[in-house]
């Protein structure tokens, strides 16, 4: 009885692993060590979950990979970009399209506080507002004041 439970268990195992392991991105397999290819995989699970965009996640990881950053480096990469996602989601509204939560990500990372972008939602809330937020990113990371980048004629 013990070696039958036993070989159930053991067969129950192998078959989640397989189904995990046909859902990991095979560029993930191929480029990160196991432990953090699991971690990383973990956080595009829990983003999936949440219905933030997973892509760009793989891509990070990918991009770290490619630096040949270790896999801790690679792992708070992930782990901060998907945090910024959901902010951005947050601040953009729970309908806000991949692209426009990529720019509200890529604003909080060049230090655009939140409310800022919550205010552009607001300024601009019947139109995708991606492109937006890229400039203002791109206009904040050329120094240019936040206040005066989310004010310019084209964002108020």
């Amino acid at each position: 009885m013990i070696r039958h439970t036993r070989s159930v268990v053991l067969a129950a195992a192998l078959l989640s692993s397989s189904v995990s392991a046909q859902a990991v991105d095979p560029r993930l397999v191929s480029r990160l060590d196991v432990h953090t290819r699991a971690a990383v995989v973990a956080i595009i699970d829990s983003a999936r979950m949440v219905r933030l965009p997973t892509e760009p996640l793989v891509d990070k990881a990918l991009e770290g990979a490619a630096k040949k950053a270790s896999g801790q480096q690679i792992i708070s990469a992930v782990r901060t970009f998907a945090r910024q996602l959901g902010e951005a989601r947050g601040a953009l509204g729970p309908n806000s399209q991949a692209a426009e939560l990529l720019g509200g990500a890529q604003a909080i990372r060049a230090g655009i506080p939140v409310q800022q972008l919550e205010r552009l939602r607001r300024v601009r809330s019947e139109v995708q507002i991606a492109a937006a937020l890229t400039v203002v990113s791109d206009l904040v990371s050329r120094e240019v004041p936040i206040d005066t980048a989310v004010r310019m004629p084209a964002f108020a």
